[in-house]
């Protein structure tokens, strides 16, 4: 012993009092991973913990020493410089964001780390850490194409339950002044109003709700529309207000919020725009015609015309009365008696009946799609206080962005609020100025 404990004061003149070998070991290895190899190596300095002297012993096995530098032997034989906390970080910082650095993901970097010769114990995960980090990975990251959020069931219980409403425009060219179309679809139906209009105006839009679909169809449940001013404002908010319709809103540059509007605009404009074509004249002349074509051709969501859902029966179409139809032909030849009126008419809406229960069942079909598309949801949720990033607006609206090297996220921004419908209010962290609601799908954890 006392031969140990001058070997000891010879290697710590300095020191006053000498701790216990298990002391130093411990104390050593808190500061400095390196350390208990090192004065193993160097010292001959081992626990007197039986399991821990093993156990040092056996991770000596693959290390070595050159100086007073820790190496550590790499699968193939290559020496690993050991590094400590302040280097690692040093190092990944270099070899991940230097001048030659490429900011690559957490795998790529680990492999680099050891390819150039460095360990430490805990760099995969240093190294994952690290990039989780990176705020010029996070916001250069690509985006995510999962969707955040099962797909809504928009099913309606009853006819006209439902109407979604958009605006198309601006138009151009423009037709007789009117460079805008209002449009309201009914979900179940898929029955169409639209009026062109000069100026979307909020006078306008509130308007069109009560004449449009209250005094023709009766008093909806709800109305889904976008978040534009067009929309929501006191005008519209006091027109819904007083018939009692819930105002369901979506979120800006997320069109399937408000999905089935923005698939009958494109229905309506494809129409138009071969009329146009076809015909003289400008759009605002063709439109009403347009709707006619609309209403009187099977949809494939329900496979029956929008007409015969609502009114029981098919229009009589143009073509009709150029080459008569059996139906057309029986009114031409022959009065009908009141009797025989009533009884067809009758047959027609029982027939009703079926031919609902039907494109039910269609719907049902649709159904099943969207069970296939829940299996593809990424579940992407937030809460408040949770700090994230948002897709750059100009990859939101589908335009060019202002270089070819410009992010794709901007950020951080911190939740504010949190709605149904998975769209939320966020408050930048930098500005603290508060966003318009955004959909969860440009979302993604800062």
């Amino acid at each position: 012993m006392k031969i140990q404990a001058a070997e000891m004061q010879a290697n710590f003149p300095k020191c006053a009092t000498i701790p216990s070998t298990e002391e130093s070991f411990i104390i050593l290895f808190a500061e400095d991973w390196r350390a208990p190899c090192l004065a193993s190596f160097i010292n001959g300095v081992l626990p007197t913990n039986t399991k821990h002297a093993r156990k040092l012993k056996k991770t000596m096995k693959r290390y070595f020493v050159d100086g007073s530098t820790l190496y550590r032997k790499g699968f193939n034989g290559e020496p690993l410089k050991c590094l400590g906390e302040s280097e690692a970080q040093q190092v990944m910082q270099e070899v991940h964001a230097g001048e030659c650095g490429e900011h690559q993901e957490m795998k790529r970097l680990y492999r680099q780390l050891l390819s150039v010769g460095y360990y430490w114990p805990t760099m995969k995960n240093d190294a994952h850490n690290f990039v989780r980090k990176c705020h010029t990975c996070k916001v250069h990251a690509n985006l995510s194409h999962k969707p955040p959020t099962l797909l809504q069931d928009m099913r309606t219980p009853w006819l006209f339950h439902t109407w979604g409403l958009d605006l198309i425009g601006t138009i151009h060219p423009p037709s007789d002044g009117y460079i805008w179309i209002l449009t309201a679809t009914e979900y179940f139906t898929k029955w169409v109003e639209a009026v062109p209009l000069r100026k979307a105006t909020r006078a306008a839009t509130a308007n069109f709700i009560r004449e449009y679909i209250v005094c023709r169809f009766g008093i909806s449940y709800k109305i889904v529309t976008d978040n534009g001013t067009l929309f929501v404002n006191r005008q519209v908010g006091s027109t819904l207000s007083v018939y009692g319709i819930k105002h369901r809103r979506s979120t800006p540059y997320y069109p399937q919020g408000n999905g089935q509007a923005k698939a009958t605009n494109k229905i309506l404009l494809r129409i138009l725009s071969k009329m146009v074509y076809e015909y003289e004249g400008g759009w605002s002349v063709h439109l009403p015609d347009a709707l006619w074509a609309y209403h009187t051709s099977p949809r494939s969501a329900t496979g029956f015309s929008p007409y015969s859902l609502v009114y029981g029966s098919d229009a009589i179409s143009p073509v009709e009365i150029t080459i008569p139809t059996a139906r057309v032909s029986a009114v031409n030849d022959l009065e009908w008696e009141t009797k025989s009126c009533s009884d067809w008419r009758l047959l027609e809406l029982e027939a009703l009946d079926e031919k609902r229960a039907e494109a039910e069942r269609t719907v049902l079909y649709h159904k099943n799609v969207a069970q296939a598309y829940n299996r593809t949801v990424k579940p992407r949720s937030f809460k408040q206080g949770d700090l994230v990033l948002k897709v750059m607006e100009h990859i939101r609206r589908q335009v060019s962005g202002p270089s070819k090297f410009a992010p794709q996220w901007e950020g951080p921004f911190t939740v504010k609020e949190v709605y149904s419908s998975d769209y939320y209010r966020l408050v930048s962290v930098k500005e603290g100025t508060l966003t318009d609601p955004i959909n969860g799908k440009w979302l993604k954890p800062y």
